[in-house]
Order: C-alpha cells, then structure tokens, then sequence
C-alpha cells in the first residue's frame, strides 16, 4: 500500500506543531548521536507520549519502539541499531516506553500515522501490542520482533536469541561447577514472555542435584524486587543456599546485595545475562558467578539488516521459524556465550568489547 500520502500528513502536522516539539530523550530521529542522517526539516524528537517525529519522504524508513533504554543493555542495542542504519543509508527513528505498555501503544500508532515502512518492537508488556500491531499489518506495514516474544501476536520475522538455549546456557555455568543443593530462581518480569528462557534453565537444574526452594517474576526485571526475594529467601533458609538463578544481570546485582547484608558474597553462585559492565566487574572480584554475553552489535546488525530485507519484499533467510500464536515467521538466530572469571579476557577484553581497565580498575 502506498504511503506518501501519510508522509505528507506527517510533514504538515509537524510544520503545525514545531513550536512546541522539545527534546526530552525519550524519543529520536536518526540525527541523535550515532544515528543514521534525515533531513534537516525532519530532526524534531517527540515526547513520550508519541507526538510526530519525522519520516523521510524518501527511501526506507524504519520505526523502532522499544520499552526501556534505562538498562546498559538496551541503550547498546539502540546504538547498534542507530549505527546499524547509518551505514546502510536508510532512515532510522525511535520511540522509548519508559517501561509503560500503553505509552508504547501510542508511540506505535504515531509510527503508523507517520506511514514508516518497518516497525521493529521490543515489548513492555508481550500480551500488551496484538491490537495496535495488527493494525500496522492491515496498514501494509511489516512488522520486526526484536529479541523478546509477544504473546498471541503477528509478525513478518523474528530477531533474537533462542530464548530455550540461552536459558539452558545461563543454568549451565551451575552445572560446570557441579552446585548441590537448594536453589532460587528470580525470573525477569512476567509479561516479558519468558517462559523459554525458564523452561531452558529448568532441563539443566532438572540434571542435578539441587531443590528450587522459590521462584519469584521481579516486575521489571528491577534489582529492588531481586533484593527483596533474595532478603527472604536467605532468611528462610539460614543462608543455606547453594544457587541464585537471575535471569539478568540487573536482577543478579539485587540478589548480590542480599547477600553481602549478610556476609555471603562471593560464597553462594549467582548466574546473570545482558554482560553489563558492573556484572562482569562482579565477576572477575568473584562476587558473580557468570553472566550471558550476548553481542549487541551483532543483533542490531541483523535487525536492521531484516528489517531492510522486508521493506524491499525480499525472502528472509533463517534456519528457524517461530510463532507468536498467529502466524509461522522467519527467526534470525543470534548466540550468546556463557562469561566466566575463566574467560573475560579473551571474550570480552581482547575482542575490545570492554577496556581492561574499565574491569579491573586501574
């Protein structure tokens, strides 16, 4: 379906409301930082509530709305995107939810009405974008699912890890050090769509010898509530736990607190996933046990790269497909890798992903 007429309405209605754009962070073209270049009549932010930002009257836009850049991890994949875009000449804005489902759901009509060619998502809430999403399909505009499952929701391809795998890999570092004993599993928020990612802990924790004693969502995936479950479970148990198993590094730095009110950091293992800096800074002083790597730059690159692919109607290429409860779509497989104290030189540190000072300190 032809949209320039929806790109003219968004050049007017921005014209109309110039005066009163201001930037606010919460929402971008492709002018912001390393993002790819619009022209200079289309560089106006949006607030959070999803006024008009700016579409290009020419070549591929992309739309992105993702729920949260406050985690060091999606602020990454951001910047991937944004650099991503900017080498590959298409036109780049974006759209953050601050962590609100419905925000997010009016920042996705605001990409519609501007008439973007892809809409790349990344879900506050999995069940939260069916309506709002469809309506884009009706629209003609193809829709790119970036990392995170939605629930009973369609898409033209998916980019992201294997959500069974990395749970199999975050449980495993468990099983290398061969831990017994009782077990608490803080899972990621509830309406992240993360039931693969547990169902892949779970066949590695249902190999050994250890008892999941507490299994809390942590809305979020806040450290505030990690910290709470872990203050409980600790007490319950006299201390006697063998295992946090976080589901993110975030989660893990609550659980960690936990621990050393008590004087347990360092004594009882803490996995994680996201590789941000204050974890792997955790790890090598052996405080967490491990944390996913997962390459931000490799998975923006694709995205953008699949998300040109269907605004061109070209075939996407994928070992995999995966369905959201609506329909078979491609699945771009990106790996993670398990980081130990073992391994963070020659994972992290040689390849330049992070300073060895920036690890160890000076």
């Amino acid at each position: 379906m032809k949209k320039s007429w929806k790109k003219l309405l968004a050049v007017l209605l921005a014209v109309l409301t110039l005066s009163s754009l201001a930037g606010c962070g919460q929402s971008g073209t492709a002018e912001e930082g390393k993002e790819s270049p619009v022209p200079a009549a289309e560089e106006e932010k949006t607030d959070d509530a999803g006024d008009e930002a700016s579409v290009s009257d020419e070549g591929i836009t992309i739309g992105y709305s993702l729920k949260t850049v406050q985690e060091e991890r999606w602020q990454r994949e951001l910047d991937g995107c944004t650099s991503a875009a900017e080498e590959l000449g298409v036109n780049f804005i974006y759209q953050v939810a601050n962590g609100d489902a419905q925000t997010q759901v009016s920042q996705i009509e605001n990409l519609i009405t501007q008439g973007v060619d892809v809409i790349m998502v990344t879900a506050v809430d999995a069940g939260a974008l069916t309506n709002i999403l469809n309506t884009a399909k009706e629209d003609g505009i193809k829709i790119l699912v970036y990392d995170q499952q939605l629930e009973n929701t369609y898409g033209d391809a998916f980019v992201g890890y294997d959500d069974y795998t990395n749970g199999s890999l975050i449980a495993q570092a468990l099983a290398d050090l061969q831990i017994e004993g009782k077990v608490v599993m803080l899972h990621g928020d509830a309406s992240s769509g993360i039931e693969k990612i547990i169902e892949g802990e779970k066949s590695v924790l249902d190999d050994l010898n250890v008892e999941i004693v507490m299994e809390q969502y942590c809305q979020n995936w806040g450290a505030e509530a990690a910290l709470g479950y872990a203050q409980n479970a600790l007490a319950e148990y006299n201390n006697d736990i063998a295992a946090f198993v976080c589901m993110n590094d975030g989660i893990a730095s609550g659980a960690i607190q936990a621990m050393e009110e008590v004087d347990m950091a360092g004594e009882i293992a803490v996995t994680g996933m996201d590789c941000e800096l204050t974890a792997v800074q955790r790890i090598a002083k052996g405080t967490q046990t491990s944390t996913l790597y997962k390459d931000s730059v490799a998975l923006s690159s694709a995205a953008i790269e699949t998300a040109v692919k269907l605004a061109e109607g070209k075939e996407i290429a994928a070992d995999a497909t995966i369905n959201f409860g609506v329909n078979d779509m491609p699945h771009v497989i990106v790996n993670s890798a398990v980081i130990t104290k073992d391994n963070i030189d020659s994972e992290l540190i040689d390849t330049g992903y992070y300073a060895k000072e920036d690890v160890y300190g000076e």
